[in-house]
C-alpha cells in the first residue's frame, strides 16, 4: 500500500482503567478536514473511506485490524474501532492513521476486531 498522509491519534492512559489490556478494541471518532474526500477539500480518495486504514507505528508498516463503522466524506468525521494490541494504563498509546492510497477500493474491515463474547 501506498499512502501519501497519516496522522496520529493518541490514546490517553487515564482512561484505560485500572489494569493493562490485550487486544483491546479502541474507538476512534474524530472529525478532522484532511479526512475529508479530495472532492471535498481533504486527502482521503476513497468516498467510503475505505482508503483509511489504521498502524501500529508512524513506517505504517504494522497494520492493526479494525472495524469502521462511519465516515462522512463532506465533513471528515471517521468513526473505527481498533484493535490495540496492549492498551497501558501508566503509558499513553498512538494509532496512526493512514490515508490517501488511491489503490484501495474495498472495506478492510474485520470482524476479528472483537473477540467472540
Amino acid at each position: 500500500m501506498s499512502f501519501n498522509y497519516y496522522k496520529s491519534a493518541t490514546i490517553n492512559h487515564s482512561q484505560c482503567g485500572t489494569a493493562d489490556s490485550s487486544n483491546f478494541p479502541v474507538a476512534i471518532n474524530v472529525t478532522d478536514p484532511d479526512l475529508k474526500t479530495v472532492a471535498n477539500g481533504g486527502f482521503v480518495r476513497h468516498a467510503s473511506g475505505f482508503d483509511i486504514r489504521p498502524y501500529s507505528d508512524s513506517a505504517l508498516t504494522t497494520p492493526l485490524t479494525f472495524e469502521l463503522v462511519f465516515y462522512d466524506p463532506t465533513t471528515g468525521q471517521l468513526e473505527m474501532h481498533v484493535k490495540v494490541s496492549t492498551l497501558s494504563v501508566s503509558t499513553d498509546g498512538v494509532v496512526y492513521l493512514a490515508f490517501g492510497d488511491l489503490s484501495i477500493s474495498a472495506d478492510g474491515s474485520s470482524n476479528t476486531t472483537w473477540d467472540t463474547n
